[in-house]
C-alpha cells in the first residue's frame, strides 16, 4: 500500500460527528469508552474488532469449508451490532483488508484504541479530538496519518509497531507521546505541539522530517535514526532533550530556533551533523559525551545565553565553527562559571585536533571570562586588561607597534620640553633646560630598544649634560613599556606564523 498524502487540492470537508463513522462505531461496538470508567468495556471493543479483522481475512473460497462458515456467521453477527450501534439498518461491516479511515471526524470524547490493531493502516486526516487519543500499545502495519488534524489535552502512541507515519501539520494543544518501531518514513512537518512531546526509545528505519515544526519541550530518550533526520527550521519553544541519541544517517538542524536549554547528552553521530544558521536562545546547551563521528557543522549559529557544553565530547577533524556568534562576555545573565569549562574543553579539543587558530580563539575566549569573573579593578584584572588591550591576548602585533609608537612620541615630546638636564650657566648657576630635538628623539629610540649597546655611547656623547631624575623617569618608563610591547610583538607574531 502506499503512503497517505493528503491533497491540498480538495475543498474543505464538513466534520461529521463521530457516531457517524463507521470506523468508530465499530470500534465501539458496546458503547463508549469513558476516562476512569473503562471497565472491561475496552477489552469487550477490541475483540470485536480483532474478530472483524480475523473475519475478513479468511483465504477460502469454498462453501464448505467450516471456517468461512464461521467467519460468515461472525461477519452477521458484526454487522448487526453494528446496525444497532449506528441506528441504521443498511449499515455494512466495511473492508477489513483496506484502511480505517477516521478522517473528517469530530471525536468529542476520548478515542480509546489501546491495544488495537490496523494491519491496512489508519487515516485521521483533519479531524477533531476534543478529549484526545489514546493508542498505546496499538500496531500500524500499514500508514498512519494524522494530516492537518487536531488533538486537544493529550495524543499518546505509545503503541508496538508504524509503517509510514504522516503527522503534517497536525496541531496538539497538549501533550504528544509516540514510542515504537517505525519501518517507513516518520514526517511530523509544520506541526505544533504546544505541551510536551516524548519520543521514548523509537527507532526510527527510515528518513525523519521534522521541517519547519514548532514544538514545545522535547524529549528523545535512547532514539535510532537509521537514516537521514531533518530538523530544518523546526523551533523548539521548551527544553529539548537527545538522551544517548544514535544517528547513523545525516542530521539536519538548519535554521533550526532552541528557544531553552538543548541537551545532546550521550548522543553519536555517525554520519555529517549540520547545524548552520541555528539560533540558541536558552541554556545551558550540552554536548557532553558526544561523538561526532564523521564531522560537524555549525556555521553561523548563534549562542545567545551559554557556550555549548563539549565536555567529555569528541569532535572530528571536519568540524566547523566559522562565523559563529558567542554570548557576550560581560553579561550579567550568563553562566560564566560555566562558559569558562566550556571555552576551556573547546581549546583543548582545537589543540588536539590542530586547529591552531580556533585554538587561539577559544584561549582569548577563556581569559575574557576570566576577568569577568574577577573583581573589577582588582590587580589581576588589570593585568587581564592590558593584556587584551595592548595585544589582543597575543593576537595582535599592530597594537604593540601602535603603542610602540605613542610610547615613542610621548617620549620625545617629553625630552624635548621638559628639563630633563642640567647645565651650568655663567649667570644663573644650574639651570633646568631640555634635550635637543635631535637627541631626544634619538635617545627615545634608544631607551624603547634599550638591549642595545648604541644607548650608552649615545649618552656618553652629551657627558657635557647633567641628567637629572625626570630623565631618569622617562628613561625608565620607555625602556620597560619598551620591552613588554616588544615582548607582545613577538608573541604575535609566534602565534600568527605558528612557530614553535
Amino acid at each position: 500500500m502506499g503512503r497517505v498524502t493528503d491533497n491540498d487540492s480538495e475543498p474543505e470537508r464538513a466534520l461529521k460527528s463521530a457516531n457517524e463513522n463507521v470506523y468508530y462505531c465499530l470500534a465501539t461496538l458496546h458503547g463508549e469508552p469513558e476516562p476512569g470508567k473503562l471497565g472491561d468495556l475496552l477489552d469487550r471493543n477490541r475483540n470485536e474488532w480483532q474478530r472483524w479483522l480475523d473475519a475478513g481475512n479468511s483465504g477460502s473460497t469454498s462453501a464448505a469449508d467450516p471456517d468461512l462458515v464461521t467467519f460468515r456467521a461472525i461477519r452477521g453477527e458484526l454487522t448487526s451490532l453494528l446496525r444497532s450501534r449506528m441506528g441504521n439498518a443498511k449499515a455494512e461491516l466495511p473492508d477489513s483488508t483496506r484502511l480505517a479511515d477516521f478522517s473528517d471526524t469530530i471525536f468529542e470524547r476520548r478515542l480509546f484504541l489501546g491495544g488495537y490493531k490496523f494491519p491496512a493502516g489508519a487515516r485521521f486526516d483533519r479531524s477533531v479530538f476534543e478529549r484526545g487519543i489514546d493508542a498505546t500499545k496499538a500496531s500500524f502495519d500499514e500508514d498512519l496519518s494524522l494530516v492537518s488534524a487536531k488533538i486537544k489535552v493529550r495524543g499518546n502512541f505509545r503503541g508496538e509497531t508504524f509503517n509510514y507515519v504522516n503527522l503534517d501539520n497536525l496541531e496538539v494543544e497538549g501533550q504528544l507521546g509516540f514510542a515504537g518501531e517505525v519501518r517507513g518514513e516518520f514526517s511530523m512537518r509544520e506541526c505544533t505541539v504546544s505541551g510536551d512531546t516524548v519520543f521514548s526509545h523509537m527507532y526510527f528505519n527510515s528518513h525523519v522530517y521534522f521541517g519547519s515544526a514548532r514544538l514545545g519541550p522535547v524529549r528523545f530518550v535512547e532514539p535510532k535514526f537509521s537514516e537521514s533526520a531533518d530538523f530544518a527550521h523546526a523551533e523548539f519553544t521548551g527544553d529539548v532533550d537527545f538522551i544517548n541519541a544514535i544517528f547513523h544517517g545525516g542530521s539536519v538542524f538548519i535554521d533550526a530556533v532552541f528557544g531553552a536549554s538543548a541537551e545532546f547528552r550521550g548522543t553519536t553521530f555517525k554520519d555529517r551533523a549540520w547545524f548552520d544558521r541555528t539560533l540558541w536562545r536558552g541554556a545551558p546547551v550540552s554536548f557532553t559525551n558526544v561523538r561526532f563521528e564523521a564531522g560537524s557543522r555549525f556555521r553561523g549559529a548563534t549562542f545567545v545565553k551559554c557556550v555549548p557544553d563539549f565536555r567529555g565530547a569528541v569532535l572530528h577533524e571536519a568540524t566547523e565553527l566559522d562565523g559563529v556568534t558567542w554570548p557576550a562576555t560581560f553579561n550579567e545573565e550568563t553562566d560564566q562559571q560555566a562558559n569558562l569549562y566550556a571555552y576551556e574543553r573547546l581549546k583543548l579539543e582545537m589543540e588536539r585536533l590542530k586547529k591552531h587558530e580556533d585554538e587561539q580563539f577559544f584561549f582569548r575566549q577563556e581569559l575574557r571570562v576570566r576577568r569577568a569573573l574577577m573583581k573589577p579593578l582588582s590587580f589581576g584584572w588589570l593585568l587581564n586588561f592590558a593584556y587584551e588591550k595592548l595585544s589582543g591576548y597575543g593576537s595582535s602585533f599592530m597594537r604593540p607597534l601602535v603603542g610602540m609608537g605613542a610610547l615613542a612620541a610621548i617620549g620625545f615630546v617629553a625630552l624635548a620640553l621638559l628639563p630633563v638636564s642640567n647645565k651650568i650657566s655663567p649667570s644663573s648657576g644650574m639651570a633646568g633646560i631640555p634635550l635637543p630635538c635631535g637627541s631626544a628623539a634619538q635617545l627615545t629610540l634608544l631607551n624603547l630598544l634599550s638591549f642595545l649597546p648604541m644607548r650608552r655611547e649615545a649618552i656618553d656623547a652629551l657627558n657635557h649634560l647633567q641628567f637629572n631624575w625626570i630623565f631618569r623617569a622617562i628613561s625608565a618608563v620607555e625602556a620597560l613599556g619598551g620591552a613588554v610591547l616588544l615582548f607582545l610583538l613577538a608573541l604575535a607574531l609566534k602565534n600568527r606564523f605558528r612557530m614553535r
